[in-house]
């Protein structure tokens, strides 16, 4: 395979819905896309984000699958520590990404917000991290640490803000819409800034604004008061025009040797997660409940939490945004119920750390520091248990099915050559909004009713569907590739475009359409 040391520009188009790609470059809004995908080549990639979206990136940074790296989250559960913790450190999970393991003879690197990238560590290059991404993992910093301050200067303090967890208002959305359209133009402003010193073979760059758009901006979306507009439907395609002009001055401004791929490891459709009935499926199946409480007022909410929702949900973001890294976690933690107050009464219990899904972990005895579930019989009879039971749980008023199929991670991945601890259970939902749920039952388990059945908590109207894609700018001919590729295979590209092997137990295989920039079918 021909391999190039021409300069090469990976841009994450992070999240970015390959139907509403298709949908902008047919209506013609998406212009400067349309010029590139009519130019080269492009492919479609497959990524676990309708299972654990969490390890997307990870599994794209290390070349390994999800049961190698151990990644899954943006806070995951530790069970030596047994609490939820960033996975953001190296004495409990490898999280360097590859390109910062090229070395002194290697590829000089420039790199600006890559979603999810770790904390901002010496290598050979500069980086940008956690600036305007929607995805973090390590905190907003850089490397060397005098370019985030340059940065700032140049361009002001970083316009992504921290996401609002709930319901928003239709004024607060469309607030929403300009300040992801403006932190787009300063992603583009500082990257051609940074990337016009010349001074790089390989240039990652990621905008993150379509990812947070693409959660909170689907039609319908969910509202805590008030009703859509034609402006505020019309707000996500508005993003992605801001992000079409934005990539397009970024490519522009680069040598013309350059070669440029383009990318999105998901997309984002409407959502369809019941994650936050989970806990109470869940304590039902354990605990053996067949009662049905749908004839019951709902339990009226703890003094804390009505004193909390009493305060506008702006306000609170507001102030929890200025707060260090490791509190805005704790209160997370604190407000979704992360971890039990008294272990020894727990076997097995949710996740928080996931976007949608449902993650379940037993509390094992020999793994968990408190763990309390004898390993072997006992163990197996409760997962046996509990993915038996999550599924017969259905719509109390149509019969319709909530849950698609619940899984254990050995079923998805059974080719890892290591295994990391990953959660013990896995539930991917059916395909239907949880807005206007009224209740849940099960014939086994009884029923219960949804207390958000208007709105969902999360206040989020699209999550993450697995299908991504690539295209690379020329020579080629727009036809796009009819194999599928993985998201390893992206980082093996990488690699094969400067003619280095990949790391030894990873796994992938370039993509020569992206290399070529010909398409093959």
């Amino acid at each position: 395979m021909s391999t190039s040391n021409r300069p090469l520009a990976v841009i994450a188009f992070d999240a970015a819905e390959i139907s509403m790609i298709e949908r902008g470059i047919a209506e013609g809004w998406l212009p400067n896309l349309a010029r590139l995908r009519e130019a080269g080549a492009m492919v479609s990639i497959r990524s676990e984000s309708d299972i654990m979206v969490g390890t997307v990136w990870p599994s794209f940074y290390t070349g390994r699958l999800p049961p190698e790296h151990g990644i899954f989250g943006v806070i995951q559960w530790r069970p030596d520590h047994m609490q939820h913790e960033r996975p953001d450190s190296p004495d409990w999970l490898q999280t360097r990404p590859f390109y910062r393991g090229f070395g002194e003879d290697g590829p000089r690197v420039l790199a600006i917000d890559m979603p999810f990238a770790p904390t901002a560590t010496p290598f050979n290059g500069r980086e940008i991290v956690s600036w305007n991404a929607h995805a973090t993992m390590g905190p907003r910093g850089a490397f060397p640490a005098d370019i985030a301050q340059q940065a700032a200067r140049a361009h002001g303090a970083p316009l992504m803000r921290d996401e609002i967890y709930g319901p928003q208002t239709p004024a607060g959305l469309l607030r929403l819409r300009d300040r992801l359209v403006a932190s787009t133009a300063q992603q583009s402003a500082l990257a051609r800034d940074l990337a016009a010193r010349g001074d790089w073979d390989l240039f990652l760059l990621g905008f993150g604004a379509v990812h947070r758009a693409g959660h909170k901006l689907q039609t319908p979306m969910m509202l805590r008061s008030g009703a859509e507009s034609d402006d505020l439907r019309d707000a996500l395609r508005q993003v992605y025009v801001a992000c079409d002009a934005a990539i397009s001055e970024v490519v522009e401004s680069l040598p013309p040797e350059c070669h440029v791929i383009l990318f999105s490891l998901n997309g984002m459709v409407p959502n369809t997660s019941h994650h936050f009935l989970l806990p109470e499926m869940l304590r039902r199946i354990v605990e053996g409940d067949s009662s049905d409480t749908t004839g019951r007022p709902l339990p009226r909410p703890s003094f804390l939490h009505r004193l909390r929702e009493a305060v506008p949900l702006e306000w609170r973001s507001a102030v929890k945004e200025g707060l260090p890294g490791p509190v805005k976690d704790r209160l997370g933690r604190f407000w979704r119920g992360a971890e039990a107050r008294d272990w020894s009464q727990v076997r097995a219990f949710r996740l928080v750390g996931s976007d949608f899904e449902g993650q379940i972990q037993i509390n094992l005895k020999g793994r968990e520091r408190d763990g309390i579930v004898e390993p072997g019989a006992e163990y197996e009879a409760l997962c046996d248990r509990i993915a038996e039971g999550l599924p017969g749980f259905v719509d109390a008023d149509t019969g319709a099915p909530v849950i698609a199929r619940v899984l254990r991670p050995a079923q998805l991945w059974p080719d890892a050559q290591e295994r990391q601890d990953l959660p013990d259970l896995l539930v991917q939902w059916a395909g239907r909004s949880a807005v206007g749920l009224r209740a849940l039952r099960s014939d086994r388990y009884g029923a219960f009713l949804n207390r958000w059945q208007d709105n969902p908590p999360d206040g989020r109207s699209g999550h993450h569907q697995p299908r991504g894609w690539a295209m690379a700018r020329g020579p080629g001919d727009g036809v796009e590739t009819l194999q599928e590729h993985s998201v390893q295979d992206l980082a093996a590209t990488i690699h094969a475009h400067f003619g280095l092997p990949t790391a030894a137990g990873t796994h992938g295989r370039p993509i020569s359409a992206l290399l070529r920039g010909e398409a093959r079918p």
